[in-house]
């Protein structure tokens, strides 16, 4: 059979295609050996399409479309960060425009006649900051400001500060994240205002840049801050430009924070050169205070209607030399007459409750105890305190006068809260306490308290016993956990007179805070007393329940409360219940 003829009768074809072309096999179907006829030729015809210049034209095409649509995503990406910036930069703008406004100073006279001063933070009488420090140098006051003055959800934090000294100090020390934040802003700040010496220019701004960063460093409290923050508190006091009360003021901070170094003759010799710029030429004649018997309790108020101590002066005569307090190591001059400017009345007050406080803690008691009275008398010749006050708010007209006299009379709390411990300490023993159900250091614990107690009254605008919780845990069923009353003025924030003003917010709200801690420290300690008494754990009960009442209640561990910490208050508590659980044994 020829070749041709096999090839027919194949079930499928073998075409061969043009040059330039892949051969590939045909199939198809069988056909009959029959059929003799030869099947139509195949032709190939090209796509237009694949020619190399359509495929060229094809990639661009796609590679077009994808450079397009990358394009607009770009786009959108740079206007939506653009537009998050520009609403970004707004807020930040605008936050720190509206603290610039929360900082500018009202004028307020009463406040100045008083001799209340407004922090400085560079933006002189108005307020506000100053435009001499730049853009970056007025945000970072502001930023100082806010981390100071605002809570923020990490104020509670601690961070390892860097706050060194020149003498490099102490690299890792801890503090609050908040005062750490402060004070690198107003560093910032400050390196906008320092001399080619690295000096910072001691003018208007200057200074109150100095004045706050060293106040900040005094609240963080380690060793390596509390040396920077003296440095710095000498710098403006050798400045001169400050006015001789404004000196006294620094000299009796120079002072503490020798003491809190351990430097005593420097914190002694500060506090006599604070004594002495303090006082002037006007002033009245004081003498030594005469003991007068405090009223009986009210047999229906318990102890807590015992009236505060009334001290009697006698009519001024000729001016006489000062006291002079001698110790073993050093001497200190008092003044005899009080000053006439109320900010330096205040200043004598402070220096004096630093050297009281200074000779108890080296046990000379004697001298403490002399210090505690002359000081008493002295703040009753400044500003005589009323009973009530209710009367309190009636006769004092502004509220300036107010804070003054409030001030004042917290610290007398403070001496004699002082003025019961040494006079414990000084006691031969304890068997006189017992014998006497009214002594001398319970009376001054009372006093301390009772003071306290309207001072928060006063300045919160509240009632200082709640009507519907009456005192002593006693009527309590045992099985249950007693719950002890909390006066309206334990936690109520400050009085509108106060809160909203600038020049007497800050003042008003240390006085508050030490008025509650003083409450809350007598009335534990009258308890205390009270215990060693016959008869006394009934007034010891009431004494631990008034000292709860007046410290806040711990909402989780480790919270740092307003008037007490959380370890001392779960120590009164503690004591109260063993208080309890005795009277309720008897």
């Amino acid at each position: 059979m020829p070749l041709t003829r096999c090839y027919s009768t194949l079930p499928f074809a073998i075409t061969r295609f043009p040059a330039r072309t892949t051969a590939y096999i045909h199939l198809a179907p069988k056909r009959s050996l029959s059929n003799k006829s030869q099947p139509s030729p195949v032709r190939y015809e090209p796509d237009p399409d694949a020619s190399p210049e359509n495929v060229q034209n094809e990639f661009i095409q796609h590679t077009t479309f994808a450079f397009k649509n990358l394009g607009k995503m770009l786009a959108y990406v740079g206007y939506g960060t653009l537009i998050v910036g520009l609403v970004t930069a707004t807020a930040y703008e605008g936050g720190h425009l509206w603290i610039e406004r929360k900082m500018h100073i009202t004028p307020d006279e009463d406040a100045k006649r008083w001799g209340w001063e407004v922090e400085g933070w560079t933006g002189g009488d108005g307020g506000g900051t100053s435009p001499a420090l730049g853009f970056v140098g007025r945000h970072a006051v502001r930023a100082a400001w806010f981390s100071l003055y605002y809570d923020s959800p990490f104020g509670g934090v601690t961070t390892i500060s860097q706050a060194n000294g020149a003498n490099g100090m102490g690299n890792l020390n801890v503090a609050p994240s908040d005062l750490e934040s402060a004070r690198i802003y107003l560093e910032e700040a400050m390196a906008r205002v320092r001399d080619q010496h690295g000096r910072v220019r001691m003018d208007t701004v200057g200074s109150d840049l100095l004045e706050r960063h060293a106040a900040v460093l005094e609240r963080i409290g380690t060793r390596a801050a509390l040396a920077r923050a003296r440095e710095e508190y000498l710098q403006i006091f050798d400045d001169g430009r400050d006015a001789r009360f404004s000196k006294a003021r620094f000299a009796v901070k120079i002072g503490d924070i020798s003491e809190r170094l351990g430097n005593v003759e420097a914190a002694l010799t500060w506090w006599t050169r604070g004594i002495t710029l303090a006082t002037d030429d006007n002033f009245l004649e004081i003498s030594t205070p005469t003991r007068v018997t405090p009223p009986s309790p009210s047999p229906t108020g318990g102890i807590f209607t015992s009236a505060l101590w009334k001290w009697t002066m006698s009519p001024p005569e000729e001016a006489s030399s000062s006291p002079l307090i001698e110790t073993k190591s050093s001497k200190v001059a008092l003044p005899n007459r009080p000053p006439s400017s109320p900010a330096a009345q205040r200043t004598l007050v402070a220096a004096l409750l630093s050297i009281s406080a200074h000779y108890s803690k080296i046990n000379q008691l004697k001298e403490a105890k002399l210090i505690q009275e002359y000081a008493i008398s002295l703040i009753d010749a400044m500003a005589p305190m009323p009973m009530a006050s209710s009367y309190v708010s009636r006769a004092v007209q502004s509220a300036g006068q107010s804070l003054h006299h409030m001030y004042l009379l917290q610290r007398k709390s403070v001496f004699a809260l002082h003025h019961a411990e040494v006079t414990y300490s000084l006691a031969p023993s304890s068997v006189l306490w017992k014998a006497r159900p009214l002594t001398e250091p319970v009376m001054d614990l009372l006093t301390a308290a009772s003071s306290s107690e309207i001072v928060a009254q006063v300045l919160t605008g509240t009632s200082s016993l709640p009507s519907d919780a009456p005192y002593g845990g006693s009527s309590q069923p045992a099985t249950e956990r007693p719950k002890v009353p909390h006066p309206a003025a334990s936690h109520a924030p400050l009085a509108s007179a106060y809160g909203e003003s600038l020049w007497l917010r800050p003042s008003a709200r240390s006085v508050l805070r030490d008025a509650r801690r003083t409450a809350v420290e007598a009335w534990d300690l009258c308890g205390v007393l009270y215990k060693e008494i016959d008869r006394g754990e009934l007034k010891a009960v009431e004494c631990f329940e008034r000292a709860l009442g007046w410290a806040e209640e711990p909402r989780s561990e480790g919270e740092r409360l307003g008037a007490t910490t959380v370890d001392a208050w779960q120590f009164l508590w503690e004591r109260y219940m063993e208080a309890r659980g005795t009277v309720r044994a008897e």
